[in-house]
């Protein structure tokens, strides 16, 4: 009996032992310090040998089992390859390992890791914690029936590194006086699934091939193969193990702990896995796994030593001879160093001879020394106070710094605080300067065509609200600058920021005993447009860094930013404005004819109603009760014509937007009216479907009819083509959401072109042969600048163009 026979049960007792350990440590102690925590994530290691998909399906039912009956941990597979799973132990990446015998022992050798819990495997009713190798060929083979007639001949394995589909095999015939890497013909790597092999045995691509044991039954039990048509060579007939077999059999995968892994933590897992139901882990109809405490894996080591792979590799095998040989060259140095190092203690004893005759030169110049350290110490005590003199002045530069960065905070919050009117965000820019520089007062001066212009004032004793007084040519401006020196620095691209000073008795209207100002340039787009004045009510001495300087030109910066996005505002304003009423001229003109017939019917009535007055009049017969029913018959249509003509000029006129409540139901019937004798010319029938809760709106009216006349004319185009449908056109306002009124324009058209249905609100963009495509595009704008947005969309045989405007005010009554 060998040594490592010897230690088999020990080793096996150990095992049992340590499993038992854990089993007591879960039942009789608690973790409170585990308990605790919520959702530790425990990552648990396995062996991908089919890869990362089939690796999950096959063990993914473990972890959900051990996350539904373990509180407090979430387990995840992690499926990795051989050299990932090493590269994770290492790096303390996972906490478990689930991996063949080989692997196994490499890491436990290597990084520490201890078996738990050893794979057990139930197939028809039989279960396995062991398992082999079985190296076979065809039957009808007559050349190969033993393991030794395999040299010169085809091997098919999975690769070099797999346990079960090569290793055990390699052991069985290296006893058998085969080297498979020089004696074998051809050594083909198959890799995963091992079934392949099997075909490629059967179909005769190579001579043999070994694979793990029950994969030929399996194949033979699903009706892939027939076990009377191979040979397996070298068959051991072991008891109660059922499936055929050319090796020794070796224990089952193990699940390990890592060393960092926590004792409480493996002993629950152990417990979980050990009393989980029959079948709780199906890896198929007719195979299930379970577990059981950790086996003996001597077998494994001693397989490894024999083949010298893993842990046994000679690679990892020190010897002098080795040592010597690969290191032959640092030996050589390490020799060649220690006696260059002889040489020099030769040198030195000589040289120490010297150093005792000059040792007394030494203590003379020591005592030299000492009066140099002397000096050194008074010159390091002035170097002290200066040390904090420059401190004083650092913490005072660090002040100001920090004044600075909240100045520089305000500014930002400032100009980014939106919408805020144009007039509060100046003043509150020019009160921030002021008061950042400690200034008595600030002036906002503007030069313009008529003169020089006061914007605004803040400070003591005036009022922040925009004014615009001019200046006399021969007043004195803050800071005793004149009107043609102001007027110098406007021009001058190079003066962008001047500090001045003058007498008390300065004529400085409204700012009377100044003494000293700053003025800062302001440009609008590039163009001067005045200057921000700081001034003092008293001699006050100042000297503005570059920090401050740089802090005053932002904010004149930002003032001329601010400037100029009203102008730009108001410009934009005035062009969308000019844009819409050539809009409503040119819808005017569309309207002509419905506007014509509109026109027609009152005052074809009062004609009507005055000729009749004429012929009884002639006729002798009119009473006056007759006379004053048609008269105020009359009045009534003409009041009628009246209001068309001004509801009229109110749209066509060319106003500034003005907003008022409007009730929008009130203000589409009107809208509709415009249009009702055209469509009804065009057989289109109109139907308005409003309703009753819609609250007052704070809108332009003017605009908003605009809008809805323009969605009408393009419904009325739309439905107004030769087609067998029906006209219609139907007009629908709700209250969809909460806060936001929703009016759709439905017709019964031909529909949107696919992919248009955005671009139709695009400018020049138009489906007509006649118009410029800016009908929508102006409507969007005008929608959107009431808070609004509008949109398409269809509904059965219903195309749909509508709007949302944000509620206002209270329901209608």
């Amino acid at each position: 009996m060998t040594i490592m026979a010897a230690h088999r049960p020990v080793r096996f007792f150990i095992g049992l032992s340590t499993a038992l350990m854990l089993l007591s440590g879960v039942l009789f102690f608690q973790a409170p310090a585990l308990a605790q925590q919520e959702s530790v994530a425990v990552r648990i290691g396995v062996l991908a040998f089919r890869g990362y998909k089939q690796a999950m399906s096959r063990w993914q039912p473990m972890a959900d089992y051990l996350n539904k009956n373990l509180s407090g941990v979430h387990f995840q597979i992690v499926p990795l390859n051989l050299e990932q799973m090493r590269k994770a132990t290492a790096a303390e990446d996972i906490d478990f390992v689930l991996t063949n015998p080989g692997n196994y022992v490499l890491l436990e050798s290597r990084y520490g890791a201890s078996r738990i819990a050893t794979l057990k495997r139930h197939w028809l009713g039989h279960a396995y914690s062991h398992y082999g190798a079985v190296v076979f060929t065809r039957r009808d083979n007559p050349d190969i029936k033993s393991l030794k007639d395999l040299k010169g001949r085809s091997l098919m394995i999975v690769n070099n590194h797999a346990f079960g589909g090569f290793q055990m095999a390699w052991r069985e015939l290296k006893d058998a006086g085969i080297d498979p890497f020089k004696d074998i013909a051809e050594l083909k790597f198959n890799g995963f699934p091992q079934d392949n092999i099997v075909n490629a045995v059967m179909n005769g691509k190579v001579d043999a091939g070994t694979v793990r044991t029950g994969i030929l039954e399996n194949m033979a039990l699903n009706g892939k193969m027939e076990l009377d048509k191979i040979r397996v060579l070298q068959n051991r007939n072991v008891e109660g193990f059922q499936f055929l077999l050319s090796t020794r059999l070796y224990p089952e995968w193990p699940l390990a702990k890592l060393k960092h892994t926590p004792d409480v933590l493996a002993s629950k897992l152990l417990v979980a896995l050990l009393s989980a139901p029959k079948g709780a882990f199906s890896l198929s109809g007719t195979d299930w796994v379970s577990w059981t405490i950790p086996l003996d894996y001597t077998r494994v080591n001693e397989l490894m030593r024999e083949l010298r792979i893993g842990p046994y590799f000679p690679a990892t095998q020190l010897s002098l001879s080795k040592t010597i040989k690969e290191y032959a060259h640092w030996l050589v140095l390490i020799l060649t160093v220690l006696f260059g190092l002889a040489l020099l203690s030769i040198y030195v004893l000589r040289v120490n001879r010297r150093l005792v005759d000059t040792q007394h030169i030494l203590q003379d110049e020591i005592a030299e020394r000492v009066v140099a350290q002397e000096k050194l110490n008074e010159n390091k005590r002035f170097l002290e106070q200066r040390v904090v003199e420059r401190t004083a002045s650092l913490a005072e530069l660090n002040s100001a710094l920090q004044h600075s960065e909240l100045t520089l905070r305000e500014l930002n919050r400032i100009a980014s605080v939106f919408p805020v009117p144009l007039e509060e965000k100046i003043s509150a820019l020019i009160e921030l300067g002021r008061k950042h520089f400690g200034f008595a007062s600030a002036s906002l001066y503007r030069r313009n065509d008529e003169g020089v212009s006061v914007v605004m004032k803040v400070g003591a004793g005036f009022d922040t609200t925009a004014t615009s007084n001019n200046v006399d040519e021969a007043t004195i401006l803050p800071g005793g600058i004149g009107i043609d020196e102001f007027d110098e620095m406007l021009q001058d691209d190079d003066v962008l920021l001047m500090e001045k000073s003058f007498p008390v008795d300065g004529n400085v209207e409204d700012e009377a005993d100044l003494l000293s100002c700053v003025a800062v340039k302001i440009l609008v787009e590039g163009r001067p447009f005045g200057f921000l004045c700081l001034a003092d009510d008293q001699d006050v001495s100042r000297n503005l860094g570059e920090v401050d300087r740089d802090i005053l030109q932002l904010i004149a910066d930002w003032l001329g930013m601010e400037i100029a996005r009203k102008q730009v505002g108001d410009r934009e304003q005035q062009h969308l404005s000019d844009l819409a009423h050539v809009t409503r001229l040119s819808t005017m003109g569309e309207m002509a004819s419905g506007l014509a017939h509109e026109l027609n019917q009152p005052l074809t009535a009062i004609a009507n109603y005055i000729r009749g007055c004429q012929r009884r009049i002639d006729r002798g017969n009119l009473e006056v009760t007759e006379l004053t029913a048609i008269m105020q018959q009359s009045i009534h249509e003409a009041e009628r014509a009246a209001e068309i003509i001004r509801r009229l000029r109110a749209f066509v006129n060319k106003e500034d937007p003005h907003h008022e409540r409007v009730k929008i139901n009130e203000l589409i019937t009107r809208v509709s009216g415009f249009l009702r004798s055209e469509m009804e010319g065009k057989s289109i029938t109109l139907k308005l479907s409003l309703a009753e809760n819609i609250p007052i709106l704070i809108v332009d009216a003017i605009q908003i009819e605009q809008v809805l006349l323009n969605l009408l004319r393009n419904a009325i185009d739309a439905v107004n083509i030769p087609w067998q449908g029906e006209k219609e056109i139907e007009v629908v306002s709700s209250m969809v959401q909460a806060d936001m009124v929703h009016i759709e324009v439905r017709d019964t058209g031909s529909g949107l072109p696919d992919g248009e249905q955005q671009q139709i609100f695009d400018p020049f963009y138009t489906t007509k042969d006649e118009g410029l495509g800016m009908g929508l595009s102006i409507s969007r704008t005008i929608i959107e600048a009431h808070g609004g947005t509008m949109y398409t969309d269809s509904s059965g045989q219903y195309t749909i163009v509508g709007l949302t405007l944000p509620q206002s005010g209270v329901a209608c009554e």
